[in-house]
């Protein structure tokens, strides 16, 4: 069995199945789109505590065996390939009250045919002030030590940024605080033109 969120993980795959906070009075839809393809809406909630907060939105789906998947990225959806979590929108002032979304499903046809039983999963995690404590001590740090690194080879460009720990972090909240949970089991859509819908 999976062990959390699509098989989200920084530390490796493995298990998901609980729903967490993070997706109280959440729900999500299958609707027929403009071009006859089934669409997935999806209208989340954030924890009121993380309103207001920066933050970052994942969404993704699961097979019912948990063998496959896909996740939402910001450039539509992807297999995951391991790593940090893809995440499907970012918040860099502030989490809204309610996200309202509508993404085409990773489908060919007018049904749901191939993903019916997936189960849609969403989640949410903020940039909390400890988060933000926490990179302003790794960039101290390592500005600190960057001469030496580049005089001994071993800066790398990923020290210029601190974006990917902040990911990193705002991740780690979402898991570690249960942020996420499922919304939605995709039932059988007909989106097929002159069909039953």
């Amino acid at each position: 069995m999976m062990a959390f969120f699509l098989g989200l993980v920084l530390w490796g795959v493995t298990a998901i199945a609980q729903a967490g906070s993070g997706s109280a009075g959440s729900s999500a839809w299958i609707s027929c789109g403009g071009d006859n393809a089934p669409v997935l809406n999806v209208s989340y909630v954030p924890d009121v505590r993380d309103v207001g907060i920066a933050g970052l939105f994942w969404m993704g789906v699961l097979s019912p065996d948990q063998a496959s998947g896909a996740v939402m990225t910001e450039h539509g959806w992807a297999n995951y390939q391991g790593g940090l979590f893809p995440f499907a929108a970012r918040y860099d002032s502030a989490l809204p009250r309610t996200l309202s979304k509508t993404y085409g499903l990773p489908v060919s046809g007018y049904t749901t045919a191939g993903y019916v039983g997936f189960v849609v999963y969403v989640g949410h995690g903020v940039y909390s002030a400890d988060a933000k404590a926490k990179v302003r001590e790794r960039r101290t740090v390592l500005n600190s030590i960057r001469a030496d690194l580049i005089a001994a080879g071993k800066w790398t460009t990923d020290y210029d940024s601190d974006d990917r720990y902040i990911w990193t972090l705002v991740l780690k909240d979402m898991t570690d605080r249960n942020k996420y949970g499922a919304v939605l089991t995709v039932p059988f859509v007909d989106c097929t033109p002159g069909g039953s819908g």
